[in-house]
């Protein structure tokens, strides 16, 4: 049980409520690439995420309760797009910084750099 912790927290982190997507990985997977998929992030919402070339590729948010999820930036980019269903809304947040997103129960979200 404790090596799976240990590798859960390597690839997600939700510490005084922020997600935080691969906090504490090897530079080796950063670089050629690892992913998770609805890992619990706390305050019910799933998670799953993946990375590739050291860049975060996006990230999925699935919510079991209602409520406000807290997110720090870990792209490569402040310009990020949130989608939810069909509907696409374009933000800007710092890297490293925080960002809010409501979700009713069984809402999706994903979040991804911007092109």
């Amino acid at each position: 049980m404790l090596a799976a912790d240990a590798l859960q927290e390597m690839l997600l982190q939700n510490y005084d409520g922020i997600v935080r997507v691969f906090p504490a990985i090897p530079k080796e997977w950063r670089e050629n690439g690892t992913s998770f998929t609805d890992f619990r992030g706390g305050k019910g919402v799933l998670v799953s995420s993946e990375i590739k070339n050291s860049e975060v590729q996006y990230i999925s948010l699935k919510a079991e309760k209602e409520g406000i999820f807290r997110i720090e930036n870990t792209f490569s980019s402040s310009s990020l797009i949130l989608q939810k269903g069909h509907n696409k809304e374009m933000i800007s947040v710092k890297q490293g910084n925080i960002f809010e997103i409501k979700l009713n129960i069984a809402d999706e979200c994903v979040i991804y750099i911007a092109k």
